[in-house]
């Protein structure tokens, strides 16, 4: 079956990239990186998960061919050939900058709020007693949380400024450097790190020439600084790095398989269906005061293992119905999204920001799995609709 996920993976991506000669089309990357995280997964490379159910096969491949459907919707509504030409760059508006640079300065200040919350520390120092200290990091204060999510979107914001104008360069680019720095002193986070990562490099392919070979030398780069982290995050007993006899595959084999482990327990558990959605529908329950009320099975591996799919809270509330329905409703909207940001700029932000949630489906639900990460998108998506239209019109990403 593993062999069957590859060619799914080789499916899907000529298929898009025959359609449009674009080699980051944010849909093919969903399903290119869905189907090979399915194809090691269900390898038991490691005996210390079950085999995979039939049924667990059934929900993996139908989620990812509902979605590949719902992503469709784009070439029944465009003739752009995304690739071909060229995005153009602009003068952005002063409301553009004001925005900006004020929630910059109010995340900045809830970020280091935070900081102190949780006494200080320097990440690094805390790090050569050699064990994962993500706890002792958290400082979260209820409300200012939000405030320090969004600090790393703030800076996709100025990054996409220095795209399209040298106006403000010196400021734009110590920010960022802020961000970034800040970032990794505070807290070491590798999610934060994947957003500035995948959602800078979307960006700046849009607007310059990469070769494959960068492509290549960039994505290689990153893989290795973030499994550096993790090496350095993690003592050398953990199981992390002992689940396959090569450590350096257990890096990635406990990034990917126990996701799915907990799905197949979810599976295999035959547990009732939930209508009001407790885990679909989480962010709702947030806003209005009952998200403890709306109770969620959750699976683990090891006592360790947490994360899921992002089709696990669908599966837990709506069974087939709803790995059929979310993954369609998810491709259409990115498809949307991304055929607006080939006429309209500021809509790259916003795919930009989807980076991480479409390169880590099998991670986690970082589309609308709870309200802190529904958040940045929803202000995202409000800025872009207050920002000055558009004259522009034709403006194709570049990249061919």
């Amino acid at each position: 079956m593993s062999f069957i996920f590859v060619l799914l993976a080789v499916f899907y991506f000529f298929y898009f990239y025959l359609r449009n000669r674009d080699v980051l089309n944010p849909n093919m990357i969903f399903l290119v990186f869905w189907n090979l995280a399915c194809a090691l997964s269900c390898i038991q490379i490691s005996s210390v998960f079950s085999n995979w159910s039939f049924t667990m096969y059934f929900v993996t491949i139908i989620s990812g061919l509902f979605f590949f459907l719902g992503s469709l919707s784009f070439f029944r509504t465009s003739t752009v050939k995304i690739g071909m030409g060229k995005t153009v760059k602009r003068n952005l508006p002063s409301k553009f900058y004001f925005i900006t640079y004020f929630l910059f300065i109010v995340c900045t200040l809830c970020t280091i709020l935070e900081w102190i919350n949780a006494g200080s520390p320097i990440s690094f120092q805390i790090l050569t007693e050699g064990t994962d200290v993500k706890s002792e990091l958290d400082g979260a204060i209820p409300g200012v949380h939000y405030g320090t999510i969004f600090l790393p979107y703030v800076a996709i914001f100025v990054f996409f400024s220095l795209m399209n104008s040298d106006r403000y360069k010196k400021i734009n680019i110590i920010i960022i450097l802020f961000s970034i720095i800040f970032s990794i002193i505070s807290n070491l986070s590798r999610g934060e790190l994947l957003i500035y990562i995948l959602s800078m490099f979307y960006l700046y392919y849009r607007y310059k020439k990469i070769s494959k070979k960068q492509i290549i030398l960039i994505v290689a780069s990153s893989v290795i600084m973030l499994i550096s982290i993790m090496l350095i995050r993690v003592n050398s007993e953990s199981v992390v790095l002992t689940m396959t006899s090569n450590q350096y595959l257990s890096v990635f084999y406990s990034y990917i398989s126990p996701c799915f482990a907990n799905l197949n327990d979810l599976i295999n558990s035959d547990l009732p269906s939930n209508l009001y959605g407790n885990a679909t529908f989480r962010p709702v329950w947030t806003i209005i005061g009952v998200h403890s009320d709306m109770e969620v099975q959750r699976f683990d591996q090891f006592g360790v293992f947490n994360a899921v799919p992002y089709i696990y809270g669908f599966y837990h509330d709506y069974k087939i119905f709803g790995i059929i329905f979310f993954p369609f409703l998810f491709g259409y909207i990115i498809s949307q999204i991304y055929y607006y940001a080939s006429f309209s700029n500021y809509w790259i932000i916003l795919l930009a920001s989807l980076m991480k949630a479409i390169f880590l489906p099998f991670f986690g639900n970082y589309f609308t799995g709870e309200m802190v990460l529904l958040f940045p998108y929803l202000l995202i998506t409000i800025i872009i609709l207050i920002l000055p239209k558009s004259k522009l019109k034709n403006e194709n990403f570049t990249n061919k």
